[in-house]
């Protein structure tokens, strides 16, 4: 069967050849396309459930909000855990799947349980899914800054905090967000956001007989917008609609009852209406002065450089007032890019050094660079397989590829067939081609074997679960199909390369 094989491949050593170049050049397409980071995400699959609980205590919290929507998720399919956190104003849920659950099938279960669960919730309480990220979903980070000598970096401090809040809100989020592929969501940190304030005189609304009741139910429509049809006039249409844009000015005369002399009672007779923001839990700090943050959260999956260089060139192009700047904190591109610069200057000195002691040991220029095309075609089967099993270029499946097991095979393979050459010179093509046969047959038996001993120690490596399986699943299948590579080529293209040696050049050289 051996001899057939190499029969057959030695016979169509230029289709070899060919095929060689073929996988090169995939593997500079596939590569192209692989997913770039500078570690392994190792986050499990979770949905966090969210709910915003307005002003309850953790405690009242924990037992009217977090209760109920925790023993609901338990029940959930292929749920592995389920944790809580209660705090004052936040009920957080994490629902963590088994490995290998798809997301988008956990979320649905998990939506459909949230709308269950609500019925069973004060009414106030809101309940939401966190965006579909990771732990290292975190690519990119801003802050907004008033620009000096303005007349916004002259106002006080809060003022400014509250107009930079609601440039972020309004203006920045939505823009990277619709102009940048791969964002699951823009968090906001830091400022205020910006509210309408009803301050209430409690005696003076005793005295006029009003209750907060009756000051809700007159707000509940402020500022809503209704359609009435439209009024068919001389064979045209005329959209009949409200405005429900309001002023603070409008909003102080709004109607609440009539007294008792037939005058109205309005809302500022007992009220002072301004502009002010909401409570807040929490600031952001810039060079010892708050500011107002922004950070990009990747979804799930996609490129982490590439989304961290679209939204560093998003937020270069974005609208921003006249008065404002942004000013880039921290980019995952960076990262990335410090981990590829090293990874690759590893992989190429660890070549060359292989490349010469190739050359050093075996004394055949030729040879040597033959045996040192192993290493660009094993680092290609690894590209291509990589991008088979969805696995990120990183430092864990990049940094771990070793030359010196990869070039083994070939170097048995070539070395062999050296010295069958140098003891007996072949006077023909004919007889160059027996060689390498020859050659080839003599070691392709321990060298398969050993080479697939080398492989057998990764294999224990892909049963490993949870945290240590996603940090190491990464290396063991890169070096797996490098090293696959490596045995493919020792056996199919360096006999049909090998017998293309010239030991006569080589001795004269």
């Amino acid at each position: 069967m051996a001899e057939k094989f190499l029969d057959f491949i030695l016979a169509r050593r230029i289709y070899v050849a060919l095929i060689a170049c073929a996988v090169l050049i995939a593997a500079v397409f596939v590569g192209s396309r692989l997913s770039v980071d500078a570690v392994p995400d190792i986050t499990n699959i979770q949905v966090i459930v969210n709910a915003k609980t307005g002003g309850l205590d953790p405690q009242q919290i924990e037992k009217s909000v977090t209760y109920f929507v925790e023993a609901e998720m338990a029940g959930l399919p292929r749920v592995k855990e389920v944790r809580s956190l209660s705090r004052f104003g936040l009920s957080q849920t994490v629902v963590i799947f088994h490995d290998g659950t798809d997301i988008y099938w956990a979320r649905q279960q998990v939506a459909e349980r949230i709308t269950k669960v609500a019925m069973s919730l004060p009414a106030e309480v809101q309940l939401m899914m966190a965006p579909i990220t990771t732990g290292l979903g975190e690519v990119f980070m801003y802050t907004l800054l008033a620009k000096d000598g303005s007349e916004l970096a002259k106002k006080n401090e809060r003022d400014r905090l509250v107009y930079l809040r609601t440039i972020q809100d309004f203006v920045v989020k939505p823009y990277l967000k619709s102009n940048v592929a791969g964002v699951a969501e823009v968090d906001s940190l830091g400022g205020y956001e910006r509210q309408l304030h009803i301050e209430v005189d409690p005696l003076r609304m005793d005295a006029l007989g009003l209750t907060f009741s009756a000051i809700k139910q007159a707000l509940r429509n402020v500022g809503e917008n209704f359609g009435g049809g439209y009024i068919e006039n001389n064979r045209q249409q005329l959209i009949i609609r409200t405005n429900g844009g309001i002023s603070i000015e409008q909003l102080s005369n709004i109607p609440l009852r009539v007294n008792w002399a037939g005058g109205f009672i309005r809302l500022k007779d007992f009220a002072r209406i301004c502009e002010y923001h909401t409570q807040r839990l929490g600031a952001a700090t810039y060079r010892g002065e708050e500011t107002v943050l922004g950070t990009v959260l990747m979804l799930a999956g996609q490129n982490s450089r590439a989304v961290a260089l679209d939204a560093e060139h998003a937020l270069r192009h974005a609208p921003l007032p006249a008065d404002v700047r942004a000013e880039i904190l921290y980019t995952r591109s960076f990262l990335v890019d410090a981990t590829l610069k090293t990874v690759a200057k590893n992989l190429s000195e660890g070549a060359a050094i292989v490349v010469l002691i190739l050359l050093l040991f075996l004394g055949n220029f030729r040879a040597a660079l033959m045996v040192a095309l192993s290493i660009p075609l094993s680092f290609a089967f690894a590209l291509i397989g990589m991008r088979v099993f969805d696995i990120s270029a990183n430092l864990m499946s990049l940094g771990a590829l070793d030359f010196g097991l990869i070039v083994d095979g070939s170097i048995v393979m070539i070395e062999n067939l050296l010295a069958k050459m140098e003891a007996k010179p072949p006077r023909s093509s004919a007889e160059k081609i027996a060689l390498a046969k020859q050659a080839a047959l003599e070691v392709l038996k321990p060298m398969t074997i050993g080479m697939l001993i080398i492989m057998a120690v990764y294999i224990p490596i892909l049963m490993l679960e949870g945290v240590e399986g996603k940090l190491y699943y990464p290396m063991a299948v890169t070096v797996l199909f490098a090293l696959a590579g490596a045995l493919i080529l020792a056996v199919v293209v360096m006999p049909a390369i090998g017998s293309y040696l010239n030991v006569a050049h080589a001795s004269s050289e």
